[in-house]
């Protein structure tokens, strides 16, 4: 297997397991998970997230994160074979690092909007960047 997809499928072992941890404690502590970002939120002068009791946005947020975990392992499992998977997963990352950053700028500043601005991008960035290369080794030419 060309090294392209040897790093692909590293960078996809190691989406799963943020996947599944994040699948886990957003389940299990939903009206928690942001609180234990707050006091970093704080010194930076950022609003609070507020408690929600809305479970319309979790329920998506997890059916999310179960769609990005189960396709990060099928890519793990065979690179070659599910590269297309990628598409998805950096579209979503990308999507939800913009709409973050974007409602921070413009609607409140609450400290979580700019975490999923901050976090998502990078993996946004490495999972089409390890794309980009194995999409090329597949096609046997440079990446432009």
């Amino acid at each position: 297997m060309p090294i392209e997809f040897l790093r692909l499928r590293r960078l996809m072992q190691v989406s799963l397991a943020m996947y599944v941890i994040g699948l886990i404690t957003y389940a299990a502590f939903p009206d928690r998970l942001f609180g234990w970002f707050e006091p970093w939120t704080r010194m930076a002068g950022l609003q609070d997230t507020p408690a929600s009791s809305e479970r319309f946005w979790l329920a998506l947020a997890l059916a999310l994160m179960v769609l990005l975990a189960s396709s990060a392992w099928l890519i793990a499992k065979a690179p070659q074979q599910n590269l297309a998977l990628c598409v998805p997963m950096f579209l979503s990352k990308t999507t939800g690092s913009l709409a973050g950053l974007y409602f921070f700028f413009t609607w409140q500043h609450h400290g979580s909007l700019l975490l999923i601005g901050v976090s998502d991008a990078p993996m946004a960035l490495a999972t089409w960047w390890f794309w980009r290369a194995a999409h090329a080794a597949a096609n046997k030419r440079t990446p432009s």
